[in-house]
Formats: structure tokens, C-alpha cells, sequence
């Protein structure tokens, strides 16, 4: 029976940067080795091609099975693509909206693309391109996306009423959907954020705008944590675990201001020795 939390390790183990190569060697030449569990758990955590690109950095790629090899190089070739595309889409807007004066930030996973804090840019799967925009140009944003040929996506029943963000906006030409967010938490927890000092420390990185460091990682951390249940559900992510990892290269001191970062970093540093 697969052994879940040494899969975990496991996993932790090739996207460390502080693991010890020898012994995380040894573990994958070792017989009790289960790459069909990695493969599925590494797929539900979204790092399958940050696998991919961790093991060829350390130089173990030639320690997968060949057709895994093959496999996870041909996924993270595909996802390399779409995250140039994505990239390019998110520096066309946010040229659009710095034309405009429109005050914003992309977020998440786009924000950690521009940020080119990864080695190869196949590394990070995102989904949605998400964008903070100043609350009073939320409007002006949309109306601006709207002359730009991006419209509410036809598929989807939505109501705005008190969300974080408006309905996710598509347009035929280009690859990502838009959600232009007003805030970044649920309501109960949008203190934890001042949206003022989060737009007004941004920076710019490959022509897009995108938070500090900090914020980055912080509103990263707080997303999951809060608007994704991960605390109320005590869950794990391996995915925001690797992009702190990451960024925290860039960051001097984290300040643990709430519950909410302790508990996520504290299980971060069960598996992590970052």
C-alpha cells in the first residue's frame, strides 16, 4: 500500500533546494520506490512539471523510468507554452492599464511568472490570470477589457455581490481568463490585508505589475489558508509550499503576524528544510 507522507517527502525532497542530493538519490534508486503514487499525488499538488524541472536542475532526471521521463518532459514542454502565452497576455493588459492610470497588480501565479523567480518558466501551472484592481477603477477596468474584446465567460452563472472579484472575463483571441479582484480575502479576513499598502509597494517585473515580495508570498500564504479552507481543513499544499521556497530566496525576514502563516509554515517546515 502506498506510503502517502513518504511520497510527500518525497516530492518535498526534489523540490528543496536545501535537500541533500545524496540521500534523496539514494531514495529514488532504492526498490521501494513508487513512482505511480508520485506521479498521481505530485498531479493532485500541481507540480508535476516542477518535478520535472527540479530533477533535470539536480541532474537525477536519468533515474525515472524512461516513459515517465518522457511523460513529465512532454507536460512540462506543454505547460512551458502556455505559460508564455500567459505571460504575454498579462503584459498586454497590463500595458493597457498603465496607459490608462488604472492602479493594479497581477497576483498568484501569474505574478510569480513575471517575477521570472523560477529557472525555467514551465515550472508553476496557473490557471486564471488574476488581477487587483484599485476598488474605484474596478469599472473603468472592465469597461476597458470590454472595448478590448474581453466578455463575461458564457459558461458561467455568477453573482458579483459582495466576491473578491468580478465574473471571469475571456476573449477568443487570447488564452487565460481575467478576474479583475476589488479585494483578495473573504470578508471576515480582508483586514489581514491593507489593499492600499499592497497596490501602493508594487513593483515591475518584464513590463508587469505585480506586488512586492512580501505581499507576494503573504497573500499567496493567505489565499489558500483562508479563501481556499486550507487552515479550517488543515490541508497541505505542495505547490504554494514550493513558491515559498522560491521567493523566500528574495526575502530577508517574514514577519509571523497571524495564525495563519504559523500554521502554514509550520507544516512547511516538516517537509521543507528551506
Amino acid at each position: 500500500m502506498p506510503n502517502t507522507h513518504q511520497t510527500l517527502q518525497d516530492i518535498a525532497d526534489i523540490l528543496s533546494f536545501e535537500s541533500d542530493k545524496t540521500l534523496l538519490k539514494a531514495r529514488l534508486e532504492g526498490d521501494t520506490m513508487d513512482w505511480d503514487h508520485l506521479v498521481r499525488v505530485g498531479s493532485g499538488h500541481l507540480v508535476l512539471p516542477a518535478i520535472y524541472c527540479r530533477l533535470k536542475s539536480k541532474k537525477l532526471l536519468d533515474l525515472l523510468p524512461k516513459e515517465l521521463e518522457i511523460y513529465l518532459k512532454e507536460i512540462t514542454d506543454l505547460n512551458r507554452e502556455r505559460n508564455e502565452q500567459l505571460l504575454a497576455e498579462a503584459q498586454q493588459i497590463s500595458q493597457w492599464f498603465q496607459q490608462a492610470d488604472i492602479n493594479h497588480v497581477f497576483l498568484k501565479g501569474t505574478a510569480m511568472l513575471a517575477s521570472r523567480y523560477y529557472e525555467d518558466i514551465g515550472e508553476r501551472m496557473v490557471g486564471d490570470l488574476d488581477i487587483l484592481i484599485q476598488s474605484n477603477q474596478l469599472i473603468t477596468a472592465k469597461q476597458l477589457l470590454e472595448s478590448k474584446h474581453y466578455h463575461k465567460h458564457h459558461n458561467l452563472i455568477y453573482l458579483y455581490k459582495g466576491h473578491r472579484h468580478i465574473p471571469p472575463m475571456t476573449s477568443k483571441s487570447t488564452l487565460g481568463a481575467v478576474e479583475l479582484h476589488d479585494n483578495l480575502l473573504i470578508k471576515r479576513a480582508r483586514h489581514y490585508i491593507s489593499l492600499e499598502k499592497f497596490l501602493n509597494t508594487k513593483q515591475i517585473k518584464n513590463c508587469v505589475d505585480i506586488p512586492s515580495n512580501k505581499n507576494l508570498i503573504y497573500h499567496s500564504i493567505l489565499n489558500f489558508q483562508i479563501n481556499d479552507k486550507g487552515f479550517t481543513h488543515n490541508l497541505l499544499s505542495l505547490k504554494f509550499m514550493y513558491d515559498f521556497s522560491v521567493i523566500s530566496k528574495e526575502i530577508n525576514k517574514l514577519e509571523i503576524t497571524n495564525k495563519y502563516l504559523e500554521s502554514f509554515l509550520g507544516i512547511c517546515a516538516i517537509f521543507f528544510n528551506d
